[in-house]
């Protein structure tokens, strides 16, 4: 009998001191985080990464497509996720959501020679038009075109796997001569820069956003989880936010919890 307790003791006690690692999945989504070199980069990473060492927590961060690293965090397999769309009502259904990080915008790129340019959802009348997903970008997409209220020549929604696929459509000609694409504005532009893009241009602004950590509310890390929030609003008070943000020329939120 004596023995039996001494094993259940040890047991309990080894479960006790047993540290508890989180784990946190996101996309490879330049320039908010990225793969280079086989390494994991970018400021969402970055604040991610000094947000577990303020908390003195152990992270697991994973790089997966981002359908699957959405359906992880929402069945509480991942306790994590980044970057997040903040203004998403179906991510507020699944997540507690941080402050905002990040200020970011969406919009339309098209070819240097299409002479369009987006004032309002009636100018998307008659168009084929890209995106990628599912995403933050798909939902504003959806978003925007559930708001176009004519039945008579609907623009029609094409959602690519990646914005390089979306991007290479729209030089190819998939969307027509007069075909366009939305992208996040930052995203857009950097991979135009990164693969040295010609013929293409930005063709307005949809809306501006926000991206943050979303919290899995089926994490079964819930103490550890909130201490992540806690070591996110020092952060933020102390500047270390907005300082990693612009090294990477990147618009910082305002707004502190």
């Amino acid at each position: 009998m004596i023995r039996v307790l001494l094993l259940l003791l040890l047991t309990i006690t080894n479960a006790i001191a047993q540290p508890i690692t989180l784990r946190i999945v996101t996309e490879d989504f330049p320039p908010f985080q990225y793969v280079r070199n086989g390494k994991m980069e970018g400021p969402m990473y970055e604040i991610m990464q000094r947000v577990c060492k303020e908390a003195s927590i152990d992270c697991f961060i994973e790089v997966k497509p981002w359908k699957d690293a959405l359906e992880s965090a929402e069945n509480g397999y991942a306790d994590v996720i980044f970057s997040v769309l903040l203004e998403s009502d179906e991510h507020k259904d699944k997540f507690e959501l941080s402050q905002p990080i990040v200020d970011t915008a969406y919009g339309f790129f098209t070819t240097i020679r299409n002479k369009w340019y987006f004032n309002s959802v009636e100018d998307l009348k008659g168009l084929k038009v890209g995106t990628y997903g599912p995403s933050g970008t798909s939902i504003v997409s959806e978003q925007l075109f559930k708001s176009y209220k004519s039945d008579m020549n609907r623009p029609y929604l094409y959602v690519e796997n990646t914005v390089p696929e979306a991007l290479q459509n729209l030089i190819i000609g998939k969307y027509g001569k007069n075909g366009v694409v939305i992208l996040n504005k930052d995203v857009g532009n950097y991979q135009l820069k990164l693969k040295r893009v010609v013929g293409l241009k930005f063709a307005g602004d949809i809306k501006h956003a926000s991206y943050g950590f979303g919290f899995s509310k089926k994490s079964q890390h819930l103490a550890e989880v909130s201490r992540l929030t806690t070591a996110l609003s020092r952060l933020r008070q102390r500047g270390v936010i907005d300082s990693i943000l612009r090294e990477y020329d990147l618009s910082s939120s305002n707004f502190i919890k």
